[in-house]
């Protein structure tokens, strides 16, 4: 399913709010979609979206929101599978970044999200070593 139409229309504004009440709120809209869709289908605007989630992970003061976006990127991971793995290089290294939280749940949130995005890559790979 194409979800990049069903993101709230001022998603990317809204995830740069000044106010973690309004980054919170459009971060829980999102995870609500990408959680409850379990295929998702690949398309340009995800590269900007799995940007700005990663950014809001390494970023952002609030720990709640880094928990939210953390499981959109999971959930993103999950549901595009392999092509995610493209994305990768944009997102990973700013997740990295904020494994040095203390807090155990931010950690945890921020690890799940990096399996669900080191399981695209493999399969990424075994795709590539089997289509030869």
């Amino acid at each position: 399913m194409d979800i990049a139409p069903k993101l709230p229309a001022t998603f990317h504004a809204m995830i740069k709010s000044s106010k973690w009440k309004e980054r919170k709120e459009v971060l829980d809209e999102a995870s609500t979609l990408l959680s409850s869709t379990l295929k998702i289908k690949d398309s340009p605007e995800l590269a900007e979206l799995s940007r700005a989630l990663a950014t809001c992970i390494a970023k952002d003061a609030n720990i709640n929101c880094v928990m939210v976006a953390a499981n959109c990127l999971e959930s993103l991971a999950k549901g595009l599978g392999s092509p995610f793995s493209k994305y990768r290089e944009a997102t990973v290294p700013l997740m990295l970044q904020r494994l040095k939280e203390r807090k155990a749940n931010v950690t945890d949130a921020i690890g799940a999200s990096l399996d669900a995005i080191f399981a695209t890559v493999r399969s990424s790979l075994l795709d590539q070593c089997f289509s030869v």
